[in-house]
């Protein structure tokens, strides 16, 4: 929580956690990051 009172960048923790997730997963992964992603862009068949 004391990130959260000290940093306007995230508004909840959920946030956060999506965004750290985010970059672990870009970092660690950066093919599934980019199919994940690219698949939520693309429109439904």
């Amino acid at each position: 929580n004391k990130f959260l009172e000290t940093s306007a960048t995230y508004l909840n923790i959920s946030e956060f956690a999506r965004a750290a997730l985010r970059e672990k997963i870009q970092r660690d992964a950066p093919w599934l990051y980019e199919e994940v992603f690219r698949s939520m862009d693309s429109p439904p068949k």
